[in-house]
């Protein structure tokens, strides 16, 4: 599959809200305003991952944007590539 090593690179801030204040986009984590499990967790000095379908998932990281240490999204509209760099065949 044709993936980044960085979910996040996937957004583009261009296409969020931005804040009237700073003019900065707002991404998605910093919409929740709590800590979430992953924050608890990481406080306790362990260590987090989750996985799932978008990079928006990403959201998960709560306020901080740094609660899950290892973070797989990968997106759902990924294209398969052979190693030759041609789309992989359905139904193989």
């Amino acid at each position: 599959m044709n993936m980044t090593g960085d979910p996040t690179t996937l957004l583009v801030p261009s296409t969020f809200p931005f804040d009237p204040k700073t003019c900065e986009p707002i991404y998605p984590h910093s919409y929740i305003k709590v800590n979430t499990i992953f924050d608890v967790i990481k406080a306790a000095g362990l260590r987090t991952a989750w996985s799932d379908k978008h990079p928006v998932y990403e959201s998960f990281d709560g306020p901080s944007g740094n609660a899950i240490d290892d973070l797989f999204t990968p997106e759902i509209d990924s294209t398969a590539i052979e190693p030759n760099g041609q789309p992989y065949p359905c139904g193989k």
